[in-house]
């Protein structure tokens, strides 16, 4: 590409002007111009008239959706393969000449033979197919730069046209697998349109009637399934535009989960799983991520009853379809946390907070379902693997991806389990009823937009009857007062709870938990919480009842080189302590945690083994780090709540003399040894060195050394906060007790820094003495500054601080730092 328009002869008139004006232009012509897009973007006026005519217009779309210019799948292989031998021959070039000799050779031995002419013959028609593909490769990449460049009467012209538009999208249909400059063409032309022309483009992909399967073809396809994101992104709650629910309709959710059935190559479950992890991030319920489009149908689709099913049905056939399956629902868990909403759902009424369909979505279908299919999980969990793996600590079993997802998939659940909504015993009904009246107003929105007739008046009407119906069911969340007073509660406890916590006095906060939780007997009982369990306790009660949280636990010492099972295992178990004790099942979750799973003398046991292991091997088994943070956790979960106060089992568990020996001497030095600061001892705690009685080490203004002068200390084996020395010509900072920056001579008199810089410059002039520092310029500044303060040593010393410089906080902690 030229940057001047200037040639030879000292011509402005570029090429691209030249050819617009010949009468019998052509558009092959400008293709080939290098300076073409640079011309296009100036902009020229006629290049741009030009390039808008219909008939250019149809020839720029039929260059890029012309299926000759670009090679399949199968023949971008083969032609790698080819280039890839050609490079092979053309590494040794006298192998080559000596080749090309021969067939000359045998040619001339033999004018008449007709197997050498269609070689010929064949060798020339492919290399001139393979130079038209290219040719045709890259006027179609021309073509697709002009039709998204940002000028608008290119984009005018094309939206105006939509047989053109319709043409391009024709790509679609092309057999997969689709090659990328398709899809690059495609997806580059039409995110232009989406942004300039977004009503007219939105409106276009509506009247699509086969919008979604055309994309679900190309599933795998990168550049496309962007789009498709894009175009979803398009529907804001501030600004909708109505394509969720035209996506809805089109089935977009069910088609994306029947992706990740075993039938379905691998590659295309990850393609489908990675797209809708994408989506539930855009539709994540954020009040402060402007990039989000938040909750809508189509993310309440994904958790209704109907798809959460299908999805645990595929992902009981396992591999890669659970865990894509797995990452799916972390991710649906993560972005949408009920805790966080804006405006509880039981803190509203149908009347003072009517749905709609932005509404933040339950998660308690989901929960209800995987709670429902735990024994089944369980059974893959525990299902006998025989195989085996080299490693340099010998030959271990692995733990398998199946497996390690199944145990994150309970950890996710778990946290699931414990907000508050999923937790209410009015939870469920408040949501019912929420749901029913957003699809009454969903039908009620598309008679109106289909005109309504005296029959759907009257079924109108028996919507609404039935909703006064359901309203006259006394239920203590829909009473408006009520439903905001209990709220208001929640809040209250909640930020109490956040006091405690962040409370310093470690005794006030065992007092109040342990008055919290109070006596066990007055606690609800199992069997009360199993009658009609919330969906919280649902999930509690199916993990206790298949032994899911025991059999983790164990396998936490079943593979003793996996950290990533063991920070999963570490988090369940740091769930379960920490969550409340006084409601729900939770309780009895920790009860079987100490019972069942013996936590306290597996840790014991565990401890013991590693340090046989180490005896023999030198060297400390994987999960030693994990092991000490779960017993912290227990330790700290001891003195937050009695044990007897929750139950006789954890109190016969933690008074076990193994653990009491464990926690009382093992895990003090444990702590003590992650607690000490890496460097050595303080050094106040180690012996005085020998110093040299030359040096002089110098304060600055707030009593403190600097850098410079610590290092010149340091030099000679001084240490800053040793007392002063009673040798002469050698001075010492005073304690950190002590802020005054006097100095003492040889009869402990107190002198200035002035005669302290006498008696330096005599022993510099003698030859001495020996000073440590190398910057000059510093310690001229410093001598003038205490020179200065000496002049006014009666004053208070806590006056002339520098707070910029240190603080009496720092000083107190660490006399010994610089």
């Amino acid at each position: 590409m030229a940057f001047w328009r200037i040639g030879h002869g000292l011509s402005t008139i570029s090429e691209v002007e030249k050819i617009l004006d010949k009468p019998d232009k052509t558009l092959e012509e400008l293709l080939e111009e290098p300076d073409l897009l640079q011309e296009l973007h100036a902009p020229n006026t006629k290049l741009i008239e030009f390039l808008r005519s219909p008939e250019i217009m149809v020839q720029m779309v039929k260059c890029i959706a012309d299926m000759n210019h670009t090679l399949s799948a199968e023949e971008e292989d083969r032609g790698g393969e080819a280039k890839r031998n050609e490079m092979e021959v053309d590494s040794d070039d006298d192998n080559g000449d000596h080749l090309t000799n021969i067939k000359k050779q045998i040619r001339l031995l033999n004018p008449d033979d007709e197997q050498y002419e269609r070689e010929e013959e064949e060798d020339h028609y492919s290399s001139d197919n393979d130079e038209d593909a290219q040719q045709l490769q890259r006027h179609a990449q021309i073509c697709s730069e002009i039709l998204s460049a940002d000028v608008w009467s290119l984009t005018e012209a094309l939206m105006e046209s939509p047989e053109l538009i319709d043409e391009l999208w024709q790509i679609l249909d092309y057999p997969t697998p689709l090659n990328i400059n398709y899809a690059s063409y495609f997806t580059k032309i039409s995110e232009h349109l989406l942004d300039k022309k977004t009503d007219e483009m939105l409106e276009f992909i509506k009247n699509q009637q086969d919008f979604v399967s055309r994309f679900m073809k190309h599933i795998d396809n990168p550049p496309l399934m962007d789009f498709l994101l894009k175009v979803i992104s398009s529907d804001k709650s501030e600004n909708p535009t109505g394509i969720i629910d035209f996506l809805q309709q089109q089935q977009l959710i069910p088609s994306l989960i029947a992706f990740l059935g075993p039938d379905v190559p691998s590659s295309v479950q990850s393609a489908a799983g990675d797209f809708l992890k994408a989506f539930v991030t855009i539709s994540a319920n954020s009040n402060t991520d402007t990039n989000t489009i938040g909750p809508n149908e189509l993310s309440r689709e994904l958790v209704s009853e109907k798809c959460v099913s299908e999805l645990v049905r595929l992902m009981l056939h396992g591999g890669t379809g659970l865990a894509t399956g797995v990452g799916v629902v972390i991710e649906i868990i993560r972005k949408n946390n009920s805790d966080y909403d804006f405006i509880p759902v039981m803190c509203t009424t149908l009347e003072s907070h009517p749905p709609g369909p932005r509404d933040p979505i339950y998660l308690g279908h989901l929960v209800n379902i995987f709670a429902d299919n735990i024994p089944k999980f369980q059974a893959m969990l525990t299902k006998q693997h025989s195989e085996t793996l080299e490693t340099p600590f010998g030959k271990i079993q692995p733990l398998g991806f199946e497996r390690f997802k199944i145990c994150e998939l309970f950890a996710e659940l778990l946290h699931c389990s414990n907000m508050a909504l999923l937790n209410d015993e009015a939870g469920a009904d408040m949501v019912a009823a929420r749901d029913k009246e957003r699809e009454r107003v969903k039908r009620v929105i598309a008679r109106a937009k289909n005109g309504m007739t005296s029959d759907d008046e009257d079924d109108e009407d028996d919507d609404n009857d039935s909703k006064k119906d359901d309203e006259e069911v006394p239920d203590a969340p829909t009473t408006p007062g009520k439903t905001i007073e209990t709220g208001i509660e929640k809040l209250d406890i909640q930020k109490n709870a956040e006091k405690m916590d962040t409370s310093n006095n470690n005794h006030n906060l065992v007092s109040d938990q342990e008055e919290d939780v109070g006596d066990a007997s007055n606690l609800p009982s199992e069997e009360s919480l199993r009658k009609n369990p919330v969906p919280g306790d649902k999930l509690k009660i199916a993990l206790a009842d298949n032994k899911c949280v025991p059999t983790i636990l164990n396998m936490f010492f079943d593979f003793p080189w996996n950290n990533f099972l063991h920070n999963v295992v570490y988090d369940i178990i740091q769930q379960i302590l920490n969550g409340p004790m006084k409601e729900g099942y939770n309780r009895f979750l920790a009860i079987d945690l100490f019972g069942t799973g013996r936590l306290t003398k597996t840790i014991c046991e565990g401890h013991v083994k590693c340090d046989e292991y180490e005896q023999q091997h030198k060297s400390r088994l994987g999960y030693m780090g994990h092991l000490t943070l779960i017993s912290e956790e227990v330790v700290k979960f001891t003195a937050m709540f009695p044990p007897e106060s929750v139950s006789n089992v954890i109190a016969e568990a933690v008074t076990q003399q193994d653990w009491t020996t464990y926690v009382t001497h093992t895990l003090v030095k444990t702590r003590e040894q992650y607690n000490a600061i890496l460097g050595g001892q303080r050094p106040e705690d180690v012996h005085e060195p020998h110093t040299n009685p030359n040096a002089i080490i110098l304060p600055n203004d707030d009593g403190d050394m600097d850098d410079e002068d610590a290092e010149i200390g340091s030099e000679f084996g001084q240490e800053p906060h040793q007392q002063q020395d009673q040798q002469r010509g050698q001075v010492h900072l005073h304690d950190e007790d002590d802020d005054e920056d006097d100095y003492e001579d040889e009869e402990g008199a107190t002198t200035t820094t002035g005669g302290q810089f006498a008696r330096y410059m005599t022993s510099e002039m003698t030859g001495a003495g020996h000073f440590g520092s190398s910057d000059e310029d510093d310690d001229e500044d410093d001598w003038d500054t205490n020179n200065n303060k000496s002049n006014n040593n009666d004053d208070d010393s806590t006056a002339k601080k520098d707070t910029t410089n240190s603080t009496p906080d720092d000083d107190d902690d660490h006399p010994w730092s610089v």
